[in-house]
């Protein structure tokens, strides 16, 4: 006689589904909701703290593409030859970067451009409105047609001096500034071939003189919020 004890049963168990994850086991279920807890934190935290901006002046263009403006001054003599320019910038940068770019003379530029976008300012400091309320984050100093850092000061008639740094209204953004003595000095900045041309692209900031480059560098970051000229 076979002892049955032997043999398992030949009937299939009732399969039960799982309960759901939410109603279930409270280990996964708090597990999950931690998870969650901890995404709307980041979530929350990225949109309270803003993004620090690194540099170099390249960075202006890819940092957000459609949030650029360009902004000229129109204090000087020769602020529809350096709106024109600022035009002509605009399609030219808006081309290579597939987006329509914004221009704005300095007159015209409110809270809402100058908080939200990332600015390029074209002309003397002087000659420009939204420059001038800046110009206590710039780290270099400005006065008369001449421009200082580390105590050497230049005066010479043609100079062109091109920095980028967070906007001080909105540290999301950046600042790009294009200045000179003058206008005419600041015209043809960014074409190749004209005499006022000056490359610039993997620092921070690049001061010219006549045809030479003078100085050129990265800024001391360790204040986020300011940045400021290295020690040497």
């Amino acid at each position: 006689m076979r002892d049955k004890s032997r043999y398992r049963s030949s009937r299939v168990a009732e399969y039960r589904a799982p309960r759901g994850i939410f109603a279930g086991n409270k280990t996964v279920r708090f597990g999950l909701i931690a998870i969650l807890a901890c995404i709307l934190t980041v979530q929350l935290y990225n949109r309270l703290t803003p993004h620090l901006l690194k540099g170099p002046i390249d960075d202006v263009f890819r940092h957000n593409p459609k949030r650029l403006a360009i902004i000229y001054g129109t204090g000087g003599p020769a602020a529809q030859e350096l709106g024109d320019y600022a035009i002509k910038v605009s399609h030219l940068l808006g081309k290579s970067l597939g987006h329509p770019i914004l221009v704005y003379p300095d007159t015209l530029a409110d809270n809402e451009l100058l908080e939200n976008y990332s600015l390029i300012l074209y002309g003397p400091l002087e000659q420009d409105l939204v420059a001038r309320t800046m110009q206590e984050f710039f780290p270099f100093e400005f006065s008369g047609r001449g421009v200082a850092l580390r105590g050497r000061r230049i005066e010479e008639s043609h100079w062109r001096l091109i920095f980028a740094l967070p906007n001080p209204l909105n540290r999301k953004y950046y600042v790009l500034v294009y200045t000179g003595p003058s206008a005419a000095d600041v015209i043809g900045i960014n074409i190749l071939g004209s005499p006022n041309f000056v490359r610039h692209d993997t620092t921070d900031y690049v001061l010219a003189v006549g045809d030479r480059i003078v100085e050129q560098g990265r800024f001391d970051k360790s204040d986020p919020a300011r940045w400021v000229l290295p020690s040497q």
